[in-house]
């Protein structure tokens, strides 16, 4: 099985190159994207809908929900919602990312998504990865989701394998814990989905 990274929000064709040419099986972004003819077969998209208005979050089979908090109370209610929908935390929300928030989330299909390109910006490092770090090693003692995607707006953001790994390496201290952790929230959401990744692996 190949990499995935569920949350893109620039799909530019240098973009889709730097993906497939990393051997990336499944993208997910927010706009519809032109595969090109000769990886039609090879790129596997999913939709993404990215919200930051707890209010308009509801459940979607067309859509994988992205919701990104901006206070303890959205966060508080978006861990409450037992369906495959993510909580987006970054640069800017990741202290959100609390004990408290992931006592919450117990228990229910909700899931964490971790947006990596907080690491490539100086000002933002030191802080993100504190807090990113304890969110994620508490999340899964408590048997929570985690995902680790890019978020990349241009192609300095997007993120080879190889970065993925040595980021998992660090954030969890465990490799490989977070590798496929894209595979079981789809297979949550999407079992359709899911079989038909399996089916494209198998050609």
């Amino acid at each position: 099985m190949r990499w995935a990274d569920l949350l893109i929000f620039n799909t530019s064709r240098e973009v889709l190159d730097f993906l497939l040419q990393n051997r990336f099986r499944v993208i997910g972004t927010l706009d519809p994207v032109e595969t090109p003819r000769e990886h039609s077969e090879k790129l596997i998209i999913v939709k993404r809908r990215f919200l930051e208005d707890i209010d308009k979050v509801f459940p979607s089979r067309e859509y994988l929900v992205a919701f990104k908090p901006r206070d303890v109370e959205s966060a508080r209610r978006a861990g409450r919602i037992d369906h495959p929908i993510s909580i987006v935390f970054d640069e800017e929300n990741i202290d959100l990312c609390t004990r408290e928030q992931l006592v919450v989330m117990r228990g229910k299909r909700v899931f964490i998504e971790i947006l990596a390109r907080a690491v490539l910006y100086d000002e933002y490092l030191p802080r993100f990865m504190r807090y990113a770090k304890t969110c994620i090693r508490r999340a899964l003692v408590e048997g929570i989701d985690v995902v680790l995607s890019s978020g990349a707006r241009n192609l300095e953001e997007a993120f080879s394998p190889g970065a993925f790994r040595v980021l998992e390496r660090y954030l969890t201290g465990i490799r490989g814990s977070l590798t496929y952790s894209w595979f079981r929230v789809l297979e949550k959401w999407r079992e359709d989905l899911v079989k038909r990744i399996d089916a494209s692996e198998e050609r």
